[in-house]
């Protein structure tokens, strides 16, 4: 790799040829340091994989009883259990896509100043990692659907790319943040805090 002291932003379809380029270089890595980051999350659980959609739906259990105790009074369309089970996927699908890179960079931060190697390798992990849990999340949904009654319509297939856009949404802003967060680790930990608030007013 050549090093030259002009930043690569300057030309930007040179920088998007360099990203393009470590992405495909930096997949296997991607790969194995996904597989390792889930594995060491669940390694020692008794639950196993069944903690990564555990608080989602302890929190939506929460709104749920606070509705049905009349603590909070929401008029929906659909079902308030339904409604609050999709709007908390949607917003923890967001909230992980930001957090999960600044974790893993955090987590890292040895092998960025010591090994030479595609910094896209670890947010390629930290999306494996988005998706993997969002599609646990979808599918403890889609289970729970039918016994609303509600029936399957063609704009629920739209569902991914709703998703999808709230992933790449959240990993925009955490590439932002990200600098900041390398130099100061209180960004890194004012994000469940900020996140956590925001997501209780939109509930």
């Amino acid at each position: 790799c050549e090093y030259t002291p002009q930043p690569l932003i300057r030309r930007p379809l040179l920088l998007l040829q360099d990203i393009a380029s470590n992405i495909v270089l930096g997949r296997h890595l991607a790969w194995r340091l996904f597989i390792r980051e889930l594995v060491s999350q669940y390694r020692q659980s008794l639950l196993g994989y069944v903690w990564a959609f555990v608080p989602f739906v302890v929190t939506s259990l929460t709104f749920i009883y606070l509705s049905n105790a009349k603590v909070i009074n929401v008029s929906t369309q659909v079902p308030y259990a339904l409604y609050v089970l999709i709007g908390s996927l949607f917003w923890q699908t967001f909230a992980d896509a930001i957090t999960a890179p600044l974790k893993i960079m955090s987590a890292n931060r040895g092998l960025l100043t010591k090994i030479n190697f595609p910094r896209e390798a670890l947010l390629l992990a930290a999306l494996g990692d988005v998706v993997w849990c969002t599609l646990l999340r979808t599918v403890v949904v889609a289970a729970v659907v039918p016994f609303f009654g509600l029936h399957f319509y063609w704009l629920q297939f739209l569902t991914p790319v709703a998703l999808l856009a709230f992933i790449l949404l959240g990993f925009s802003v955490a590439l932002v943040l990200l600098p900041l967060s390398l130099l100061y680790t209180d960004i890194g930990k004012m994000m469940p805090i900020g996140l956590s608030l925001d997501r209780k007013s939109v509930v």
